[in-house]
C-alpha cells in the first residue's frame, strides 16, 4: 500500500511552481514555441506534469528531494514534447 502522499499540491502552490518552471525551463519554452506550440498549450502540460508528479511523490521511498523531483518530471516532459514535435510526419 502507498503511503500517504503529503506533497500534493494545492490549487496555489500548484499555480505558483507552473509560474516557476515556465520561467525556469524557458529555453525549453522558447524551443517549443519554436516548433509551433502555443504558450498556453505548454503552461497547460507543465501544469498537469506537476499535479501527476506531485501525486505520486512518495517521501519515504528513496531520496530524492520534492522539488528535485519535480524538476525531473518537468524537464523530462519537455524534452518528451520537443522530441514529439520533431517528428516528421510520413
Amino acid at each position: 500500500m502507498r503511503s500517504e502522499r503529503c506533497y500534493e499540491l494545492s490549487e496555489g502552490a500548484l499555480e505558483e511552481q507552473v509560474r516557476y518552471y515556465m520561467r525556469a525551463c524557458w529555453h525549453s519554452v522558447a524551443e517549443l514555441r519554436e516548433m509551433g506550440m502555443d504558450e498556453e498549450d505548454i503552461e497547460q502540460e507543465v501544469r498537469i506534469t506537476l499535479w501527476q508528479a506531485s501525486r505520486a511523490y512518495e517521501p519515504g521511498k528513496g531520496k530524492v528531494p520534492f522539488q528535485s523531483w519535480l524538476t525531473y518530471k518537468v524537464n523530462f516532459k519537455l524534452r518528451s514534447l520537443k522530441r514529439r514535435l520533431s517528428r516528421k510526419p510520413f
